[in-house]
């Protein structure tokens, strides 16, 4: 009996080494090396709205292999589905996105005043840790999803 527990005990720390390993192995490749396509160029201008306090970002990108699709695209803790123009000779794959700020919320000790508030955007936090130039685009190659980071600049 008193061979089992320890036994036991050195068979659970084996076992959560190795799903902490596996686990790691997961994220890092969530970006992928692989070269199906360049990036010829990548950017994104800022607009403005209609009405006062509406902006957002348009960001184009460009490719040198005409048989991928970009899907998506992460950038600045935000995920938006990429379109590509049919217009033209380039085809740029083109997302638009929003930058502006929520309203201004009542803040009283009286509820009857808070009422009317909207509830707050919670963001979700894209898996992937980038800096503010930089973005990840998705695709799909041979029924595999692939990940790919780019720079971004300011048009």
């Amino acid at each position: 009996m008193k061979k089992i527990i320890p036994l036991s005990i050195i068979a659970l720390i084996l076992l959560s080494f190795s799903c902490c390993k596996s686990s790691k192995a997961q994220t890092s490749n969530l970006v992928s090396s692989t070269k199906h396509f360049s990036v010829v160029n990548a950017y994104y201008t800022n607009w403005v709205g209609g009405q006062p306090g509406i902006k957002g970002l348009t960001i184009k990108v460009f490719i040198d292999n005409p048989t991928i699709t970009l899907d998506s695209l992460y950038f600045r803790n935000k995920q938006t589905a990429l379109k590509q123009d049919l217009i033209g000779n380039n085809k740029p794959f083109i997302c638009s996105t929003t930058t502006s700020k929520s309203p201004d919320f009542i803040l009283s000790d009286d509820p009857k005043k808070e009422y009317g508030n909207q509830a707050p955007n919670i963001v979700n936090n894209i898996p992937f840790q980038l800096k503010a130039n930089e973005a990840v685009v998705s695709y799909n190659f041979n029924n595999t999803k692939f990940y790919k980071k780019i720079i971004l600049k300011k048009q």
